[in-house]
């Protein structure tokens, strides 16, 4: 039992290394769930009616969308690695054997045309596993979505929720990023301005010093002029 909890925090924990994406199928969620995290590359993007979008551009899978993976490992990768995508619909209700697909991702094919998935009817999450490929590997991963469901559909939510965290920050720290750039556009202008103006007064008094000339330069003929007379 302890060797299973033990597969069982692995398999969380390689899904969040390699997860790029973790959806949910509520259809009342309307808000765009993302989350992002350091690992193996894997593309995702979602064909609906005939329009293909990244997963990012996405809100919501519905049943009968296509999702097409395309696993973006090293050439030179080692060890094998598995990809797995399961379909879970609800803490209490285990998911059917063919909600679960297998992907070998050192396969010629799949290195070169990735993977279509359709959503199947009755899903309501939708989450990716990457473990090294070993003895039992996909059927003990299945047996342990199977067994408990509900901590993997738990797990979706937090990653929802943390992506949802972490949009929110983006969305911030891009709006003080943009109001730095604002400032500083203002600022040049600003001195743009500060530098004409100073040209302008130094123009001004150029000429004025000039003018000053001519009329002192004017009074002292005139002064000649009269004590001449």
């Amino acid at each position: 039992m302890a060797i299973l909890s033990g597969r069982l925090r692995a398999a969380i924990v390689a899904a969040s290394a390699a997860l790029l994406s973790v959806c949910s199928l509520s259809y009342a969620q309307t808000t765009a769930a993302r989350f992002d995290l350091t690992g193996p590359r894997v593309d995702v993007r979602v064909t609906r009616d005939g329009k293909t979008l990244p997963i990012a551009a996405v809100p919501n899978l519905k049943v009968g969308d296509r999702i097409w993976l395309f696993p973006d490992l090293p050439r030179t990768q080692s060890v094998h690695y598995l990809l797995v995508v399961a379909f879970l619909r609800g803490t209490t209700n285990p998911p059917p054997d063919t909600w679960f697909t297998k992907i070998q991702t050192w396969n010629k094919k799949v290195r070169e045309e990735g993977v279509t998935i359709t959503v199947p009817d009755e899903a309501q999450q939708a989450i990716l596993f990457l473990a090294p490929e070993t003895g039992g590997d996909f059927a003990t991963l299945r047996s342990a979505v199977q067994g408990r469901p509900g901590i993997f559909v738990r797990a979706t939510q937090d990653l929802a929720e943390a992506g949802f965290e972490q949009a929110r920050i983006e969305k911030y720290l891009a709006s003080i990023r943009q109001a730095f750039s604002t400032l500083e556009e203002m600022t040049q202008h600003n001195a743009a301005l500060v530098e004409e103006t100073n040209a302008a007064i130094e123009q001004t008094e150029s000429q004025a010093n000039d003018l000053d000339g001519l009329v002192g330069r004017f009074r002292a003929a005139g002064a000649k002029q009269a004590k001449a007379a």
